[in-house]
């Protein structure tokens, strides 16, 4: 057996050293690299086979590539949708994050609390960041956040949502509950019944609104009450005469007719302007009245005292009292209706009022209570005691006005006044009486 083996292998050997004798390792291997290189089509070398599969990864990665590209393009696509450019829970504007397996977007901060949850709940990606693929694109787009939290948020009150400017805890106890517990989870019907119920609720408060301004601007015209509203007044009775004017002047009448009917809208004008001119009258005598009103109120407010518990305290003091009684008085004189012992018992209350202090302007208080007085037991009419009554009240409401006299006024004078420059209300001495007398 040794003697044929080694007789074999001389043999091999001198085969081998033979001209066109063939290397059968060589052809062994150019066989296999063609069996590999089958699958293909193409029967290549060994170093040519390397070659050609660098060249399929090559093609391979580009194509991914597009494919992320497309994806890319279709996600923006979504992300510029109205619904999709506030985070769906806090409502930051344009969001940078989403969660591809619930389709909605969100910022960075809300992102960071969806992370922290798990991804057996949500997945995250970044919009520009990460690759995306276009199955997560089309979640985007079939779902968004208007769709999203029509389910999460079914049976959550809109005031209790986070807004842009919320913190971290208050994001997370949110995001929590609206995703982990489910707290608000409902059918997606539920919420857009209460959303259309939210609606027509909205529109019926728009139509009021509507109501309501239409009906204050038809007041303001009706009943002018401030310098805007009898602006408008004059600024329409303009338009008003311009547009009949040129009305009158394209309508192409005879030189007579044209003159008399501009003579008629002149005289309907004119007319007009006298009704405003009266109800700027009763308005500045009504807004006086109110401003009036408004001062003695305030006046006898009873001051307010912070005590040790928090609590405020309400007490009134010896010049709020003071403030209290004028306003009562004031209010007496200007009563209608009054029957003659009413309105003499009124008079008497002022007249011991007003003479605590004597002056100018109390005297002259006191001698026109006296003529009413005097007038009233002579049986005369109300309407011929009008202007007197106006003097009366004219006066008092001066005196109430007068710091000396009502401490709580000195609140509500602009520009603090010395007794020397007001002589009407300055105390009247011995030396002051004589001087008169002597004059």
């Amino acid at each position: 057996v040794g003697e044929a083996a080694s007789a074999s292998h001389r043999a091999r050997r001198a085969a081998s050293e033979l001209p066109g004798a063939v290397d059968l390792e060589g052809t062994r291997a150019e066989a296999c690299c063609g069996r590999v290189a089958a699958g293909c089509g193409v029967v290549v070398s060994q170093g040519g086979r390397r070659r050609h599969c660098a060249k399929r990864r090559l093609a391979a990665s580009g194509t991914m590539a597009s494919e992320a590209d497309k994806a890319r393009a279709a996600l923006e696509k979504v992300q510029r949708k109205e619904c999709n450019r506030f985070c769906a829970d806090c409502g930051t504007k344009d969001p940078g994050w989403a969660s591809f397996n619930l389709g909605l977007f969100m910022c960075i901060d809300c992102s960071g609390i969806h992370r922290s949850i798990g991804t057996h709940i949500t997945k995250i990606k970044s919009c520009s960041l990460d690759t995306w693929k276009m199955e997560w694109v089309k979640v985007m787009k079939a779902v968004g956040n208007d769709r999203a939290n029509a389910v999460w948020e079914a049976r959550l009150d809109p005031s209790k949502k986070p807004q842009p400017d919320a913190t971290m805890g208050q994001r997370e106890s949110f995001i929590r509950s609206k995703y982990e517990r489910a707290l608000w989870k409902g059918d997606p019907r539920e919420a857009a019944a209460r959303k259309a119920e939210d609606a027509a609720r909205a529109d019926d408060e728009r139509a009021a609104e509507e109501e309501e301004k239409h009906s204050a601007e038809i007041q303001r015209r009706m009943h002018p009450r401030s310098t805007e509203d009898f602006e408008i007044l004059y600024n329409e009775l303009e338009n008003w005469r311009a547009h009949e004017t040129r009305r009158i002047e394209e309508a192409g009448l005879p030189e007579r007719e044209r003159l008399e009917a501009l003579a008629q809208l002149l005289h309907k004008e004119t007319k007009l302007l006298q009704t405003i001119d009266r109800l700027k009258i009763g308005a500045t005598k009504e807004n006086r009245e109110r401003r009036i009103a408004r001062m003695l109120e305030l006046m006898s407010e009873p001051k307010k005292w912070e005590m040790s518990d928090g609590e405020t305290a309400q007490v009134h003091t010896p010049f709020s009292t003071r403030a209290k009684e004028l306003q009562e008085l004031y209010s007496g004189l200007n009563l209608p209706m009054l029957t003659v012992d009413e309105r003499l018992d009124v008079l008497l209350h002022v007249k011991w009022t007003v003479k605590e202090f004597d002056c100018l302007l109390t005297r002259e208080v006191v001698d026109l209570i006296d003529r009413e007085a005097d007038l009233l037991n002579r049986g005369r009419s109300e309407k011929s005691l009008e202007g007197l009554r106006r003097r009366i009240s004219n006066l008092f409401l001066q005196f109430i006005e007068t710091p000396e006299f009502n401490p709580e006024a000195a609140r509500f004078q602009k520009v603090p006044r010395d007794l020397s420059t007001r002589p009407s209300v300055r105390p009247v001495t011995d030396s002051m009486i004589r001087l008169g007398k002597t004059g």
